[in-house]
């Protein structure tokens, strides 16, 4: 059974990702802590979890006051699914239980404004343990998904808040930019 929990996280990302040159380091540093923080069993308290599913607390556990990252808890019943979405930062998802889906696009331009053309890159299922990255804009436009019959959860770690994001509709074509 493993020590490290969410303190031990965000004071070793507080610690390192000052060195951090551009956004790949900062995921690798991000990755490596992270596959620490997943080796811990009893990371999330059962209260948290319970809270979490049944949406009663917010998702997000930590808010670096200096360097603007945040973690968070994302929780996720059987069937939910993200739109096709964007972050536009680069971003860091560990799966702490169960499985989920994913899925990475290309954007192909039409030469219209508004319009898109998506090519899947790639799709996986990622388990306990997995480790997936992203960064911006060439490596961010994703759709996650649960497939299982149970309650699964994921923890990420994003270079800034989340405030704007694009969402990808691919029957109309169209980008729809959400947030302020």
């Amino acid at each position: 059974m493993s020590h490290y929990d969410l303190n031990h996280f965000v004071r070793e990302l507080e610690a390192r990702l000052p060195q951090a040159q551009d956004q790949l380091q900062a995921v690798q540093v991000v990755s490596g802590a992270m596959q620490k923080l997943l080796s811990n069993d009893y990371l999330l308290d059962p209260d948290f979890v319970r809270a979490l599913r049944h949406g009663q607390t917010d998702n997000q556990v930590y808010h670096s006051p200096g360097l603007d990252f945040v973690v968070q808890v994302f929780g996720w019943q059987p069937g939910a699914e993200t739109p096709i979405h964007d972050h536009e930062t680069w971003g860091v998802m560990g799966i702490y239980a169960e499985e989920l889906e994913i899925r990475e696009y290309d954007l192909l331009p039409t030469g219209q404004a508004g319009q898109f053309d998506l090519n899947q890159k790639a799709h996986y299922r990622a388990g306990r343990g997995a480790i997936s990255y992203l960064l911006s804009p060439q490596d961010e436009i994703h759709h996650i998904s649960n497939p299982g019959p149970n309650y699964a959860l994921s923890i990420h770690v994003y270079g800034n808040p989340i405030q704007n994001y694009h969402e990808f509709d691919l029957e109309k074509g169209r980008i729809t930019r959400v947030g302020s």
